[in-house]
Parts: structure tokens; sequence; C-alpha cells
């Protein structure tokens, strides 16, 4: 690496680290040898709520269905592999994509999207430019490189801010409607599976959830003591 390519590296945020390694997973989920485009932006749908799925949700694109896409794409790349044998997940290489769109990362966080550290908003917004199959499967979704930009310089999309708490608690719901699961609505429509031969830990369960003091059985075994005492 480098003098240069590790300045670059050293103006991430922490967030790129993180989403690099949910990208190394999805790789090696797909048993692929190499960091790709797609593995990258698996990891930034995945990691959870930021600044580039806020945006998405906001132009009311299918998150679910880009990433089964994204999936499937990976596990097309078996193909690809130069390994011969079994794969060193340890050390997987970044593609020469990944590595260029790294680089222009940087050069829309100066000239377009304005902030200290590079953020994940600015790589995706890189491999929208740089990678076909992304750009094609997110143009689908209505999502281009400049509208994605654009939406990122409206002061409604950022995700903390003074004065935008009704758009922080809207991209807070479409966050969680995207990332996990409602078992209280589950619960509603009957579609979960049946518990079996527990009724004995539902019911101290209710207990506990019922009571509005002594929570816990140490609590118990300390009012006791006292009361013996």
């Amino acid at each position: 690496m480098t003098e240069k390519e590790k300045k670059l590296y050293e103006r991430f945020d922490k967030t790129v680290s993180q989403v690099v390694v949910y990208a190394q997973a999805a790789s090696i989920d797909a048993k692929i040898d190499c960091i790709y485009p797609e593995s990258f932006i698996v990891g930034i749908l995945t990691i959870g709520a930021n600044e580039v799925t806020s945006a998405l949700l906001s132009m009311d694109a299918d998150l679910d269905k880009c990433l089964k896409t994204l999936k499937a794409e990976l596990i097309s790349k078996r193909s690809l592999n130069e390994t011969h044998g079994e794969i060193n997940y340890d050390d997987l290489k970044l593609s020469k994509q990944v590595i260029d769109a790294c680089k222009n990362a940087n050069k829309i966080r100066t000239d377009e999207i304005h902030s200290e550290y590079i953020g994940v908003h600015h790589v995706f917004a890189a491999l929208l430019r740089s990678s076909d199959f992304i750009r094609e499967l997110f143009e689908k979704e209505g999502v281009t490189a400049d509208r994605f930009i654009e939406n990122l310089k409206e002061p409604e999309a950022e995700l903390v801010g003074a004065g935008n708490s009704k758009k922080t608690s809207k991209q807070y719901h479409t966050a969680l409607t995207a990332f996990c699961t409602d078992i209280t609505k589950l619960a509603r429509e009957n579609k979960l599976d049946p518990i079996i031969a527990r009724e004995k830990e539902i019911e101290t369960a209710i207990t506990i959830l019922c009571r509005r003091t002594k929570n816990n059985r140490s609590e118990e075994h300390t009012s006791e003591l006292q009361s013996r005492g």
C-alpha cells in the first residue's frame, strides 16, 4: 500500500470499517475469494440503519428485493475464483472496482457531499457510478447517483439534527420496517409457531411482567431474608 493510499484509508469513518466486515461476510456466504462491489453494497444494506439506507427508503427503494438480487449476483461470481481448493477467508482481496470506488468516494467527499471523513454514502455513490450492475439495479428502483446525492444534500435527509425530529422519526420507522420483524403483529395474526408444553414458563413470564415491583428472584430472596431477620 502506497503512502497516498494509507492517507486515503485513514479518512474512512468507523461505519465504513464496519461495512467492510459485513462485505467480507457476504463474500464468505457466497463462497467467493474476493470482495466485489456487490459485496460492499450487501454490507451497507445489512449493517443496519445508516445514511444510505435512510436515503434509499425515503426514495421508496425495495431494499429486500435489492439485497436478494445482490446476493444472487455474488453467488454467480464463484466461477471467477482464482483460489483452487479451500479459500483463505482471513485474507480476502478487494476487487479493482472497489479500490477505484474508494478513491472516487474521496473525490465525491471533496466536490459534492462535503464532510471531514469518507462515509458509506460517499462509497455508495461512487459504486453507483462505477458498477454497471449496481447502477442498473438501483435505477430500476428509481435511484440514480445524482438523485441519491441530491437527497443527501437536503437538510431533511440528515439522520440526526436540530429541527429534524419528524423526519428522523419517519426514517426510524422505515428502518425498523426494513430490518426488523414485528413479533407482536405476527402474534395478533396468529402466524407464530405454536408453543407446546411450556405452560409453566409462560405463566412465570406473565407473572413477572405483571408485577410493578420485585421484578426478579434476587429481590424476592432479599425481601424474604429481611422478613426472617
